[in-house]
């Protein structure tokens, strides 16, 4: 039995970590709403006295309270979609792994009786049947969940049309090339790797906010879990939920931060004008830049697409997560036909240059992780298409 349980918890952790992408993509009301789903089912499966319900219980409440404005329109409908029903899998996952596991252990029981082999038998042949049934329902329902929203599209209404033409006027016309003159901030020797916050100075600078790379190290969300190694495993922090680690010296361990806490982080500064980008389109990158507005992401430190052999999956309080100590962040200030530009903290180089292609399918291996800010005056419908 403790081997199903087992499968449970890590199954409700590997749940509760897409809910936490989720929120952090900007879709608070379906994260919040996914978190509750996850506490009660956390207390159906493991009773209400488990000390893993303390967590769940505890990101519920995070999410609650601090709202992440969701901007993305029905052009980004696609990656709610995905994203939802990659949690909906993770469910149907759970529902068999407790199911299949409860009944190994109570056919085991039983088939210890020779007498009983039968009453087993039929047992195991109900549970196949149930799964059966349940797997027909969950593609049935699928299929017709997607269906519902890729024939859905607006009504053509005049109103609307000249809408369309307004928003159009107003986004400027993407240029064929734009480089930025972003001061250049270096995390050595102080912040060995404080690589994300430095970015983040460039850009809160950039912006005309008076902070420098010491303050917000100081600031930034930190993880303390201790790391440690058990059975051949890596338990450590979670970067999705704090920086991981030591940020002023190498010689402890430490990884670094996702954009999650960055977020956080820029918002205490610049509120409401702190635009999300994750999970987003490339394409959206190159609008900001063609506002002159740089563009603060994660990505690796080779700048292109990394075989498998450079990652790992730790083991965290929140679930596990995939991670790869190549992970890099830098601010982007340009583009050309050829060439991504880009301010890197770890060289003296004002807008060092990578290509293109390298470096987004880089950036799309690290989550799609992105942030920036709105110009004064202007709102989101005035940049993206």
């Amino acid at each position: 039995m403790r081997n199903a349980e087992n499968l449970v918890i890590q199954e409700l952790n590997k749940l509760n970590d897409e809910i936490f992408r989720l929120y952090y993509s900007g879709y608070h009301n379906e994260a919040v709403r996914e978190a509750n789903s996850l506490l009660s089912l956390a207390r159906e499966k493991l009773g209400q006295q488990h000390p893993s319900l303390r967590i769940f219980h505890d990101n519920l409440k995070y999410i609650k309270a601090k709202p992440m404005v969701s901007w993305r329109s029905n052009r980004l409908k696609a990656p709610l979609i995905e994203k939802r029903d990659k949690i909906n899998n993770i469910k149907r996952d759970l529902y068999f792994a407790e199911v299949s596991g409860a009944a190994i252990v109570e056919a085991k029981d039983i088939t210890d009786t020779p007498n009983n082999k039968k009453l087993a038998t039929a047992i195991f042949s109900l549970v196949l049947i149930a799964q059966v049934i349940m797997v027909t329902f969950y593609f049935q329902f699928k299929d017709n969940y997607l269906k519902q929203y890729q024939e859905y599209s607006p009504p053509d209404t005049p109103a609307a049309e000249e809408s369309q033409q307004e928003k159009t006027a107003i986004i400027k016309e993407l240029s064929d090339s734009t480089i930025l003159k972003v001061p250049l901030v270096l995390q050595y020797p102080e912040l060995p790797r404080g690589c994300e916050v430095t970015s983040l100075a460039m850009l809160l600078q950039y912006a005309g906010v008076d902070v420098d790379k010491m303050t917000l190290a100081r600031e930034v969300k930190k993880d303390p879990t201790a790391y440690q190694i058990r059975n051949g495993k890596v338990y450590f922090g979670n970067p999705y939920n704090g920086f991981v680690g030591d940020m002023y010296t190498m010689k402890n361990p430490g990884l670094g931060v996702y954009y999650g806490p960055i977020l956080e982080l820029a918002e205490a500064y610049m509120g409401d004008r702190i635009v999300n980008l994750t999970g987003g389109s490339f394409d959206d990158i190159y609008y900001f830049l063609n506002q002159e507005i740089p563009v603060w992401i994660i990505t690796n430190a080779r700048y292109r697409k990394l075989t498998n052999e450079y990652f790992q999956t730790w083991q965290t309080p929140t679930g596990p997560v995939k991670i790869t100590y190549r992970m890099h962040s830098v601010l982007i200030t340009g583009y050309d036909e050829n060439y991504i530009y880009f301010n890197d903290p770890l060289v003296n180089n004002q807008n060092r240059k990578v290509n293109k292609e390298d470096f987004e399918e880089a950036w799309i291996q690290m989550g799609r992780q992105a942030i920036t800010y709105l110009p004064e005056g202007k709102a989101l419908h005035m940049i993206l298409p």
